[in-house]
């Protein structure tokens, strides 16, 4: 995956990359850019999921991170950038555990590396934020 989320690459291990929600079917690999709309603590299975929808204009997407309650940095309205392979959970797209990079505010959707993934410390309290209102 090295460079892709860059580059703009069409193909990532020799299969089609969806750049837009819309495009992005089960088993294919996204990456894609939009807009927080809701946060929510979820179950799967026995376990925690912060489960985040995430819109591009085209359609929504779940991100999934399992075994977490929150993620630092997602909430409603942050804008950011995902890289994974899209599945389905509930009927709904999913992408679980992906690649993230948070935007800044205002920002024109180009990926910012030097931001990273910052983990959840243990204990603490699960979060869960409203949907953006427009």
């Amino acid at each position: 995956m090295s460079g892709l989320e860059r580059t703009g690459a069409t193909f990532w291990g020799g299969r089609p990359v969806a750049r837009q929600i819309s495009d992005a079917r089960p088993q294919a690999r996204v990456a894609v850019t939009g807009i927080i709309t809701a946060t929510q603590t979820v179950t799967i299975g026995s376990s925690p999921a912060c489960r985040c929808a995430l819109t591009d204009g085209t359609g929504e997407i779940y991100v999934l991170f399992l075994g977490r309650t929150a993620v630092a940095g997602l909430t409603a309205g942050r804008r950011c950038s995902v890289a994974g392979t899209a599945g389905t959970s509930g009927g709904r797209l999913v992408v679980w555990n992906p690649r993230y990079w948070l935007q800044p505010p205002g920002g024109t959707g180009t990926i910012c590396p030097q931001e990273r993934r910052v983990p959840v410390r243990a204990g603490e309290t699960a979060r869960m934020t409203s949907p953006v209102t427009r």
